[in-house]
């Protein structure tokens, strides 16, 4: 038992709880599960599942030699979808981030986790937010941004 998480102990797994092959599960004391995966050659590979304590999905997406690749899906505690993550597998991604009435609030690239080339954010009501371009390094060239209503707030 590990900070509130009993782990139940996979074939192969070591004493301390890492899977070197096979399943990998661990549950909340309530009984929910946590994490679902499963192990190849020490790495995560296939379908990972996270979930919130109250039993909803957290997120879900694939593993391949323990790296993130395709499609990532993650949710709030509510169950409203939060943000979608395309693995593109060579550490560039492209993140869409979602209010919780579903509409888009914010899309852009990542490379390895930081923000590149262009982000564009939507306030609630669908107007543009913000726009931000990313050089490759991960400097901010260019941001502006305007108001619910339309008007410009900055550039730069």
């Amino acid at each position: 038992e590990r900070g509130g998480l009993k782990l139940i102990k996979a074939e192969r797994a070591t004493a301390d709880g890492v899977v070197a092959d096979g399943p990998f599960l661990t549950f909340y004391e309530s009984g929910h599960p946590c994490v679902v995966g499963s192990y190849r050659l020490g790495s995560e590979e296939g379908l990972w599942l996270y979930f919130w304590s109250n039993g909803n999905i957290r997120g879900m997406g694939c593993y391949a030699d323990g790296i993130r690749i395709s499609v990532w899906r993650e949710w709030d505690d509510k169950g409203n979808l939060y943000s979608t993550i395309n693995h593109h597998g060579d550490g560039w991604s492209e993140e869409s981030i979602f209010y919780s009435n579903g509409k888009l609030r914010q899309y852009g690239y990542l490379y390895h986790k930081e923000p590149r080339r262009i982000w564009i954010g939507w306030h609630g009501n669908g107007n543009i937010k913000f726009v931000d371009a990313y050089s490759e390094s991960g400097e901010l060239t260019f941001h502006a941004s305007w108001n619910e209503q339309g008007a410009v707030d900055s550039r730069e």
